[in-house]
């Protein structure tokens, strides 16, 4: 097989990571906004609760916790991919053609404190 055969079909692999990233960030803004949601109808509701909505209320932002740092270690994995990728491309491409994830991988914050 070419390499330019081998960095087609790793582009597509890095475009479908690609889009898998944005849709994770998309995931998690909208945890940000279900948990205010719920924030807010905790604060402004002028009504006693029963015990089984404040069970509800107090687990809630648990469980959007746990599932905000599940995202972001799915992220964390999907952006460690793409950054091998670009390795790869840039080793067969024999230049330096993409680097962006790269250097997120070197210097986000994420990325040191994660978990592999």
């Amino acid at each position: 097989m070419e390499d330019y055969q081998k960095i087609e079909i790793l582009l597509k692999e890095y475009d479908t990571l690609r889009t898998e990233l944005n849709e994770r960030f998309r995931q998690r803004f909208q945890f940000v906004t279900l948990f205010g949601a719920v924030g807010a109808f905790a604060l402004f509701t002028n009504q006693h609760f029963t015990i089984y909505q404040i069970v509800f209320l107090a687990l809630t932002p648990i469980v959007l916790c746990i599932v905000w740092f599940w995202i972001g270690h799915l992220i964390v994995k999907a952006s460690r991919r793409i950054a091998q990728i670009e390795a790869e491309i840039n080793s067969l491409a024999k230049t330096k053609l993409l680097c962006w994830e790269t250097e997120q991988v070197k210097e986000g914050f994420l990325h040191r404190i994660h978990w592999k």
